[in-house]
């Protein structure tokens, strides 16, 4: 797991594979912990020293990493040839974990211990991206793979061969203007699966347009944005939780149909809607019906015409939410006095059903006053744990 906060990335090992049999990592973390605060790690760090075969825990600041402020994404992408790269990005641009000669680590992959970095990678910042919102890695149709990069108003792919160059080259996707919004309006949220892409924004959502394939794009005129229209709900779509039938979110129109639960808020309503989108498969062309809206019927008219609605309006603002298949969880940041809030939405929660809130249970995170913003909540694949993340650092809930 990568953990990122500000000026300093945290990658945990989770877990150790042994022939077959998957044990999490448990007890104390921090006896088997390596700091690095030169933005490197290992022989060339400023603490020197291979990262050993038992280190459970690598914590990197200071370097490049300074130049990132607050690091607001992370993932891994890989390259055949030239190895595998952290990529983190924050307020301040955009740094690959890299070796001197620009490779990653073995293009193997993740082994049982932390060896494979060696002793000579450090976060090196390269292009000149600023208030980057999320980093997204996808598979192409060649069978390769592709970093995506969203900002505030504009998004970019860097194909994975490039990463070993001086400076990446970097194809801009979409722009705030090219879309033809207003200068106000920004982008929220971005995730893609072989051709199709699906980028949310304060005034809606869009998919990559019919035929066309958001791996090998050039331009955004390749990609020639197609808005979809959704069911009445708030303007702004703010958040894109892919489900796939494979685990990996990356592969939710990979081979196989998926899911994308979408939520569309407004922060000045106060109010939130959550939504899901049916997504078939996008290993060829994207088409007409690659992306579509689950209807949730709620109102027939006399005329006999069914209005479809949200799955289900969620009452007040939600900045996040997740699932587990069962459980529906979202989070809110903190609103004048009440402090930010983990719940687990009504089990009945859908279109037709009125939303009640004694029907909301609270989940308690056991946050002190001064915690003012729920980031985010996902799982922990080593033991199913959730895991709960914002100003106040992290919480397991086990």
């Amino acid at each position: 797991m990568i953990a990122t906060g500000y000026k300093k990335v945290v990658i945990v090992k989770t877990g150790t594979d042994a022939g077959g049999t998957f044990s999490a990592t448990t007890g104390d973390f921090t006896t088997d912990q390596r700091t690095f605060t030169g933005g490197a790690i290992g022989a060339t760090s400023t603490e020197g020293g291979a990262v050993a075969d038992d280190t459970e825990v690598i914590s990197v600041s200071g370097g490049d990493l300074n130049d990132l402020g607050a690091i607001t994404s992370a993932t891994i992408v890989r390259d055949g040839t030239n190895g595998c790269y952290v990529v983190v990005g924050g307020v301040g641009g955009l740094a690959l974990l890299r070796d001197t000669n620009r490779d990653g680590w073995a293009a193997s992959g993740l082994l049982n211990t932390f060896s494979f970095f060696g002793t000579s990678l450090s976060f090196q910042k390269v292009g000149s991206f600023s208030n980057i919102r999320k980093l997204w890695m996808a598979v192409t149709t060649g069978g390769t793979e592709a970093l995506y990069i969203l900002t505030n108003d504009t998004l970019y792919r860097i194909d994975a061969t490039d990463l070993n160059a001086v400076s990446p080259t970097a194809k801009t996707l979409a722009t705030v203007t090219g879309l033809g919004l207003a200068s106000h309006h920004s982008f929220a949220d971005f995730v893609a699966s072989k051709t199709l892409g699906l980028l949310a924004t304060s005034n809606g959502l869009y998919r990559t347009g019919d035929t066309k394939n958001i791996s090998t794009a050039a331009n955004s005129s390749d990609v020639d944005w197609t808005a979809v229209n959704l069911p009445d709900a708030q303007t702004g779509v703010t958040k894109l939780i892919p489900l796939s039938k494979s685990l990996l979110p990356y592969e939710f129109a990979d081979g196989a149909p998926g899911q994308v639960y979408y939520i569309a808020s407004s922060v000045s309503l106060q109010n939130a809607s959550l939504g899901r989108l049916e997504i078939t498969d996008a290993s060829t062309a994207v088409g007409d019906g690659t992306v579509a809206v689950v209807r949730h019927p709620v109102l027939k008219s006399a005329a006999g015409v069914i209005t479809d609605a949200v799955m289900t309006v969620l009452g007040k603002y939600r900045g996040n939410f997740a699932t587990n298949g069962a459980t529906l969880l979202a989070t809110s940041p903190q609103q004048l006095t009440q402090a930010p809030q983990l719940v687990r939405l009504p089990l009945k929660a859908g279109a037709g059903t009125p939303f009640n809130y004694n029907n909301e249970k609270e989940i308690d995170l056991n946050l002190d006053v001064t915690a003012s913003t729920l980031l985010g909540l996902t799982r922990n694949s080593a033991t199913g744990s959730w895991l709960v993340y914002g100003d106040f650092g992290l919480r397991v809930l086990e």
